[in-house]
């Protein structure tokens, strides 16, 4: 039972006492933004005796436990390869879904995914708290990207946000979809760079880059050679989802990690 998490940006969870927990988000941060994200996990979520403040940076809510997405697959004793069983997975896909679905319908999405922003209340309520990837819509219903994103292994990004070469730019809301798909994708085959630092992952990089030779790995591209896992090959994404042919998170996953945006579909 966690007395306090802090995540990125300021987001912290605390326990209050007995059963009782609470949200904190910085007031003076995104402040529009996490607004609308307060009252879709009032409004869509299955959490217990939940309320806010009145400026909306406070979420109390009740629990017998709340962890870190990551200490949730250490107690599913999956830290080795950090799989987690189809019918969590599914689970987890459906709450994000929710989530972004109707973030989406109120005119904001998330550019991509910080695992270390998820939460997991009672093993069964997943959160996603990343303020940071949260963003406005534009009228068009596309995101208008002021910064670049670098490839981390703890962070899921789609290739179009990867490949931001010029500053302001406009990309597609659907780039969640890609980011939703890897999490899924990685939580039912495994990965291990979640378990890892980012150095630890570009030293293994640089380890398997040098035994293939660079020829290989100019041919392959450096994103592929560094070893993060947050590059998937169409080759590798076909032979794992073989495991799971024709049910429905095979479908789904499938279209999620389109390579172009507007193929992809979360129905």
């Amino acid at each position: 039972m966690v007395k306090e998490l802090n995540l990125s940006l300021y987001v912290c969870v605390k326990h209050i006492n007995n059963y009782r927990y609470a949200i904190y988000f910085p007031s003076f941060y995104k402040s529009e933004e996490t607004n609308v994200l307060v009252d879709i996990f009032i409004e869509n979520t299955k959490l217990v005796d939940v309320k806010t403040n009145s400026s909306k940076n406070i979420i109390y809510f009740s629990a017998k436990k709340v962890v870190s997405f990551l200490d949730f697959l250490y107690e599913k004793k999956c830290l080795d390869n950090s799989k987690l069983s189809y019918k969590d997975s599914f689970s987890l896909f459906e709450q994000m879904y929710l989530c972004v679905n109707e973030l989406q319908e109120k005119g904001y999405s998330f550019t991509g995914l910080d695992i270390n922003n998820l939460i997991v209340v009672d093993d069964s309520v997943f959160l996603c708290l990343d303020v940071e990837h949260l963003v406005p819509l534009n009228e068009n219903g596309d995101i208008r990207c002021i910064q670049s994103f670098s490839l981390s292994s703890q962070k899921l990004y789609s290739p179009e946000i990867l490949n931001i070469k010029k500053l302001p730019c406009l990309v597609s809301s659907k780039c969640i979809y890609y980011s939703i798909g890897l999490l899924i994708f990685y939580c039912l085959f495994g990965y291990e760079g979640w378990m890892m630092g980012d150095e630890e992952c570009s030293a293994r990089g640089d380890e398997e880059c040098s035994a293939r030779g660079d020829e290989e790995c100019s041919a392959r591209g450096d994103k592929e050679c560094s070893a993060n896992g947050t590059q998937l090959t169409t080759e590798q994404i076909e032979s794992e989802l073989q495991k799971i042919e024709s049910t429905k998170l095979y479908w789904i996953i499938l279209s999620c990690l389109k390579m172009n945006p507007e193929e992809r579909k979360i129905t």
